[in-house]
Formats: structure tokens, C-alpha cells, sequence
């Protein structure tokens, strides 16, 4: 996967080269996040393998487990499972096609914010190269001028020296 989003070379230079290891590095903490995340039925847009089933009371709640069931959810044993406050309040694992369907806009994610990562890594990289560079280069003119001034001073002096001993020699 080359990255075409972010431009490399006019005003960021690319120090950091796009790292397989790396990206799937951003696949899995998405991954991770994904599956230990947890949204309620009317989260449409959240991402999550698991869904919040809260619903009460308990014989309006159990014909709708039984159809979510019935559609390819299946209750997580790991979480909680019981009553609270009259309703029914159980974890699902929402159907394997979703999972499937969901991991391939994760990794898109994943990707756009490992190049989007990257880049800001490149670009801040790049402007401490360039003050890096403009220091040395103050630096130098800095000891130029340094070195000029004392050719200066040591000119000055000398002349100096020669019109004081014109001065006295003709004595």
C-alpha cells in the first residue's frame, strides 16, 4: 500500500519511510479497540463487535433477544448477563458478516492514520532539520564575522603600530 494522500519532498522530506511493522502495529490497537468496544442498538455509526442489549420488561425483552439471536447475534458469555432495574441487560456479539465488514473500514482507518501518523512525524523531523541547518548556518556567519572583525582589529592595530613608529623613528 503506497500512500498517496500526503506529498513528500517540497516542504516535508520523508526521514521516516512507510514501515510495515508499523502499520500493522495501527491495524491491531484498531483491532483491539473494535472488539473490546461496546455500543447500544441505536449506535448506528459507532464501530464495535459487541452491543449493549438493555431492555425491559422482561417478556417484551426476551422476544427481541430471541430475533437478534435468530439474526446472527450471539451472547457473550464473558460479560455481564442478568436483570437490572426490571430489564433485561445482556452483551451481544454482533453477526460474523458485520465483524467482516467492519475490519475492512478498521484497517482503512488504521491505514489513513498510520500515513496521517507518519507524516506529522516526517514534518516535524523536517522543521527540526531546517532549524537544525539554519543554526549552524548562523553559527558559521557568526565566526565569519567574528574572524573579520579581528582581521579588522588586528589591521587597525598594526597600522597603528606603523604610524606610531613613523612617528617616533623620524625623531
Amino acid at each position: 500500500m503506497k500512500q498517496t494522500k500526503y506529498e513528500y519532498g517540497l516542504d516535508v522530506i520523508e526521514f521516516y519511510p512507510h514501515d510495515e511493522n508499523e502499520l500493522q502495529e495501527f491495524i491491531q490497537r484498531s483491532e483491539d479497540t473494535y472488539y473490546n468496544a461496546v455500543k447500544s442498538l441505536i449506535e448506528t455509526d459507532k464501530l464495535a463487535a459487541s452491543i449493549q442489549f438493555h431492555s425491559g420488561p422482561l417478556s417484551v425483552a426476551l422476544s427481541k433477544l430471541i430475533s437478534l439471536v435468530q439474526a446472527g447475534y450471539t451472547i457473550r458469555e464473558d460479560r455481564y448477563i442478568g436483570m437490572h432495574g426490571g430489564a433485561l441487560d445482556v452483551t451481544l456479539s454482533i453477526p460474523q458478516e458485520q465483524i467482516d465488514l467492519d475490519l475492512v473500514r478498521i484497517h482503512a482507518q488504521a491505514f489513513n492514520d498510520y500515513e496521517a501518523s507518519r507524516f506529522e512525524r516526517n514534518r516535524v523531523e523536517t522543521d527540526y532539520q531546517v532549524s537544525v541547518t539554519l543554526a549552524r548556518a548562523q553559527r558559521d556567519e557568526e565566526k565569519r564575522l567574528a574572524a573579520a572583525a579581528e582581521r579588522a582589529a588586528a589591521k587597525a592595530r598594526q597600522a597603528a603600530l606603523n604610524d606610531l613608529r613613523s612617528a617616533y623613528a623620524a625623531d
